[in-house]
């Protein structure tokens, strides 16, 4: 088929192109849509172009209909590049393995899964179930909430239990720490020392090593107990005493 004559007319500024006879009408028909498509990407009162190129198309549904961009300029609402931010390779998921809301090591980050924590521990992991899910480090980079090492402190060997010989809140004779129990007191050790476990855990040194009572009654009289078999008993009278 040919044609005489078939003008094109552009919306914006008017141009237009004729095709001859020597053209057919699939090509008069793909360089006049170019020729539409091109000036609707220029300025009306300048003619020249805003983007120097096609205009960009953004559909409401299929690869490019997200609201941002990402490392390949696209956001799918739905598919494999569908999260709110970059990861390590420019997508994230809000289903599948990098769905998280922020980075692991590997640029990752789960809801559920070996890395599914909401920090990172000494692998770049954090599980919220499992033997790294605690919300802090231990000695070795790991704290329980179930467990050995479960505690919200740390002993000597870097662990406390939240059940145990350690898990009181005061001292014992043997250094433990027992909520219940015989040897459950809150007194000072042999060294002075104080720790959580171990035979220092006492809270402050005393004169002999022992644990003393200090009490300074109403007639000035001081008196020190030791808690041994024995008792030292001080009396300090007052000069109006001293006097009578």
């Amino acid at each position: 088929m040919r044609l005489q004559s078939w003008p094109v007319w552009a919306s914006s500024n008017k141009a237009f192109w004729s095709g001859s006879q020597s053209r057919s009408t699939s090509r008069s028909l793909s360089l006049g849509l170019n020729l539409l498509c091109w000036n609707r990407d220029r300025e009306p009162s300048t003619g020249k172009g805003r983007s120097g190129a096609y205009e960009r198309v953004s559909v409401g549904t299929g690869s490019d209909s997200g609201r941002g961009s990402t490392q390949d300029g696209l956001r799918l609402r739905t598919g494999s590049d569908s999260g709110r931010g970059p990861t390590q390779d420019g997508l994230r998921l809000r289903t599948g393995v990098d769905s998280g809301r922020g980075s692991t090591q590997d640029g990752l980050r789960l809801r559920t899964g070996a890395d599914s924590g909401r920090g990172s521990t000494q692998d770049g992991g954090r599980l919220r179930t499992g033997s790294d899910s605690g919300r802090g480090p231990t000695q070795d980079g790991l704290r329980l909430r179930t467990g050995s090492d479960s505690g919200r402190g740390s002993t000597q060997d870097g662990l406390r239990l939240r059940t145990g010989s350690d898990s009181g809140r005061g001292s014992t004779q043997d250094g433990g720490r027992l909520r219940t129990g015989s040897d459950s007191g809150r007194g000072s050790t042999q060294d002075g020392g104080r720790l959580r476990t171990g035979s220092d855990s006492g809270r402050g040194p005393t004169q002999d090593g022992r644990v003393m009572l200090i009490q300074f009654s109403s007639s000035s009289v001081l008196t020190i107990w030791f808690q041994t078999a024995t008792h030292v008993v001080l009396d300090w009278k007052s000069d109006e005493q001293k006097h009578k």
